[in-house]
């Protein structure tokens, strides 16, 4: 009788979690480049003022979407978007963006369920199999000045990606990847 019950607990639990924060979004994650500077303060310094011009960047254009940031920690900022098709202008717009103000970036995006919380203390956290294939394609294929997309998105994408993918093999797992 108690193992039925802890099932029961356990299915429960599963169904509070995705009626509460499991949604379907495509995420971007982009990285800034390292900053390099003559002194371990500057270096500092300058790493500093990258990540509040970046931060500045991502706060102002998600407005014009139905995106959020999700989080910017250490040389990472993680969005959220409804539409890929938004990811992928909003994507454009950051690498722009940032470069303009000296700042190279390489990105991800992915598409797909995930889990997206407020964290008790402020700010939110985000999990998924969406933000795992943003991280890796932008983090372990990623040239800064590039944009990594794991799903095509047909019609949205200016400027054109490679036609066909190249693959990237994840704990055994193939991804497929294109390129701007």
């Amino acid at each position: 009788m108690r193992q039925l019950d802890h099932k029961a607990d356990i299915e429960r639990l599963r169904l509070t979690v995705a009626q509460r924060f499991a949604r379907h979004g495509t995420v971007l994650l982009v990285e800034r480049a390292p900053v390099r500077a003559e002194t371990v303060e500057a270096t500092i310094l300058r790493e500093m003022t990258t990540a509040v011009a970046a931060r500045a960047l991502g706060a102002l254009l998600p407005a014009s979407t139905s995106g959020l940031e999700v989080k910017t920690a250490g040389p990472l900022s993680i969005y959220l978007l409804d539409k890929a098709s938004e990811a992928w202008t909003l994507a454009v717009r950051l690498k722009t963006a940032l470069l303009g103000e000296g700042i190279p970036t390489r990105s991800g995006l992915a598409t797909g369920e995930l889990l997206l919380f407020d964290l008790e203390e402020g700010g939110r956290e985000i999990s998924g199999s969406p933000v795992n294939r943003a991280s890796k394609v932008a983090q372990e294929c990623g040239q800064f000045g590039r944009i990594y997309v794991a799903e095509l998105l047909p019609g949205v994408m200016d400027p054109p990606l490679e036609v066909v993918p190249s693959l990237i093999c994840v704990a055994r797992v193939e991804i497929p990847l294109w390129t701007a």
